[in-house]
């Protein structure tokens, strides 16, 4: 899950962006997005089955297929809803227009994102569970999968119980990095 939400979070940043930013990519992504976007999640376990075999390749790819969409779509509105006067004041202030995007749009556009990286996270672990289940050999997923098979639901509640509990304290220490990065926003104490 980690790998393909890190992935999916590398690419998801870089095609909303990209959307934010220009016209021909938006154009490009935006119908893929919108063709997407009611596709089920748990349909791209079949779908990376078929791409990929059975293995952790199948894992990774539909934890980042399932993560992009929330990530692209916060990463694109959050860039869009920078407030223009940020953009002149930097190009007022000499900062090169190829810099904006990394010193100007993404930090004030970081809550947005981490917004998205939060839900994000919640369908990579739906998503990394449901491909465990049905096409790995190893991991909490198939670990639920086999103890149901067996009949041993005592192991099997302990190990959803341990699933909840760690994507519990993943979005904890999520919310506490966003806390962090967004430190010298006043909204962000309202927020979280």
């Amino acid at each position: 899950c980690f790998l393909g939400l890190t992935l999916g979070a590398v690419i998801g940043i870089s095609i909303g962006s990209g959307m934010a930013i220009s016209r021909p990519v938006n154009s490009f992504f935006s119908h893929l997005i919108k063709a997407t976007y009611s596709l089920p999640k748990p349909s791209l376990v079949p779908l990376s089955i078929l791409w990929f075999g059975v293995g952790t390749a199948t894992n990774a790819v539909a934890v980042v297929l399932a993560a992009l969409l929330p990530i692209v779509i916060y990463t694109y509105h959050g860039i869009l809803d920078v407030p223009q006067v940020l953009v002149w004041s930097a190009l007022a202030m000499d900062t090169p227009r190829h810099q904006l995007v990394w010193r100007i749009l993404l930090p004030a556009a970081l809550q947005s994102i981490m917004t998205g990286l939060r839900i994000a996270l919640g369908f990579s672990f739906v998503i990394g569970i449901a491909a465990e289940m049905i096409a790995a050999n190893f991991g909490i997923g198939k670990l639920i999968s086999v103890y149901g098979g067996l009949g041993s639901y005592d192991f099997m509640f302990a190990a959803v119980i341990l699933l909840v509990a760690v994507v519990y304290f993943l979005d904890l220490g999520l919310v506490a990095l966003t806390a962090h990065l967004l430190r010298w926003q006043d909204s962000v104490q309202h927020h979280a």
